[in-house]
This record gives structure tokens, sequence and C-alpha cells, in this order.
């Protein structure tokens, strides 16, 4: 008898490290793409005429325009009620900077610098590589792909380790390991909570709302690439290079998003799960007796 409670305890001690690794799988690929959203995120938002550096630019700009004016305390004729704002804004800001005409100038070049540097040319962290702001939507495109089929995977390698280990779990004659089992497996869970644990509906359904971050990031990065279509035909020198580009990140906008509801759906797969196989009326506290 003890032999055999010995092999018992030994096959639900490797189950629960199979959940334990799964879930570490999922997490790491999580932080993977929170990291590729961060990145995304950034260069598109660095990228659009009224981040901070593009406002600076376009601040000194109008600074530099109307500096005879503003240092010589007269006013531009024929100013529209939107210039009129703005050039009481370089005024206010000569009062306090007193900058000069040559400062202006390099001020905006040490600007223009860092934004054909930082923004214009988006460095990757760790994989070391540099890519053009044009190319996020069909680079950050597939990335996330990519991305999303290791979490789909991942997530349904989960399921299939969890819903083995309440099939195993289920089998134990001893009470007290049973509810040892279930407590261990519920500290591996990743974004989700079993329905006895969470108090409000909104612990359950904000989690939920990860999963889409980076296909919002791309389609406010496809959308921006629409608005300017005209720019990027500009700079390539065949139209259907354009074509190709745009339809590119179509595709993975499009793939990316499948994934996702796929990934949402897994989810809710393995939430049911908990919600069907945990006694929580039959174990209330797992640390109690």
């Amino acid at each position: 008898m003890n032999s055999e409670k010995i092999e018992i305890g030994e096959l639900n001690l490797q189950t629960i490290l199979k959940v334990e690794n799964s879930s570490k799988t999922v997490r790491m690929i999580l932080v993977f793409l929170l990291f590729a959203c961060v990145i995304l995120f950034i260069g598109f938002w660095n990228s659009l005429n009224f981040s901070w550096l593009g406002s600076r630019i376009k601040m000194h700009e109008y600074q530099l325009m109307w500096y005879n004016y503003i240092s010589k305390g007269t006013t531009p004729p024929n100013l529209s009620k939107e210039n009129t704002a703005l050039f009481q804004k370089c005024k206010d800001f000569y009062k306090k900077k007193h900058y000069t005409k040559d400062i202006l100038k390099a001020e905006i070049e040490y600007l223009e610098n860092a934004k054909l540097n930082n923004t214009i040319f988006i460095k990757v962290p760790i994989f070391n590589v540099t890519f053009d702001v044009n190319d996020l939507g069909l680079i950050g495109g597939m990335s996330i792909t990519i991305i999303y089929f290791l979490l789909l995977y991942s997530l349904i390698n989960r399921y299939n380790q969890i819903d083995n280990a309440f099939h195993l779990i289920k089998g134990l004659k001893s009470k007290t390991e049973q509810k040892s089992a279930y407590f261990l497996i519920s500290m591996d869970q990743v974004l989700t909570l079993h329905r006895d644990i969470r108090k409000f509906k909104l612990v359950r359904l904000l989690p939920r709302t990860f999963y889409f971050y980076p296909i919002l990031i791309l389609l406010a990065i496809f959308i921006n690439d629409l608005a300017t279509f005209k720019i990027g035909n500009y700079y390539l020198d065949s139209f259907w290079k354009v074509i190709l580009v745009y339809t590119g990140s179509l595709i993975f906008l499009g793939l990316s998003s499948f994934q996702a509801f796929l990934c949402l759906r897994m989810v809710n797969k393995t939430d049911l799960l908990w919600r069907i196989n945990y006694p929580k009326h039959q174990f209330p506290n797992p640390n109690g007796d």
C-alpha cells in the first residue's frame, strides 16, 4: 500500500510540474508579445506629427519664422485664429528663453537628427537590427503573427496539461492529496481565475483585452499608412512596391486578428475547464483543514 501511495504521489507531482512548465511557456511568450507591443507603439507614436518630438520641431520652426516680429514686439499681419494662438505661445516662450536665431537653427537641426536616427529608423533591442518606420506595419505585423502562432500552440498545450491533471487528480483516493494538487495547479494560472475566486466580472474580462492590444496597434499603424499613402509613394520608385508593402501589412493584420481570436477562445475554454473541474465548494480553503 505504501509503495502504491508513493507511486501515485510521484505521478501527481509530475503532472503538476507539466502544468507549471506549460504555464511558464505561456508567460514567457506573453512577455515577448508585450515587448513587441511596446516597440511597435513607441515607433508608431514617435512617427506622428503631433508626438512630442514632432511638436517641438514644429514650434521651433514657427518661432524661427516669426522671430523678427517676436524680437521686435510686433505682430505679423493677417494671422488666422489658429496662428494667432501659436504666435502668442511663441512670444511667451521667447520671454522665458530669450533665444536667438542661431540657437533656434541649432535646436531644429538637433531635433531633426534625433528624429532621423531614432524615429525614421527604428532600432530593435536585443536583436540589434534597424528598419525603416515605413515598414513598421509589415515587419511588426509579421513579428506579431509569429508570436501569436507560438502563443496559440502554447495555450493549447497548457489546456491539455490542465485537463490531464484534473482527470488524474479526480482518480486520487486521498482527499488531502486532491486538495493539495488542486491548490498547486491553481497557483499556475495565467491571466485567468476560476469563478469562485474572482469577485467581479471585470476581473475576468479585463485580462482578455490584453490579447487584442497588438491588433489595435497594428490597426492604428495600417490606418496611418493609408492616410499617408501619397508620402510613401513619393519615396518608392515604383507604385507596386507601395502596394506590396500595404498588402503585406493587411495580410499580417488579418492573420494576427484571427490568431488573437483563437487565443482568446482557448483562454475561455481553459477558464471553462476550471469552472467545471475545480471543486471550490469541496475545498473552500486550501490552507485549512
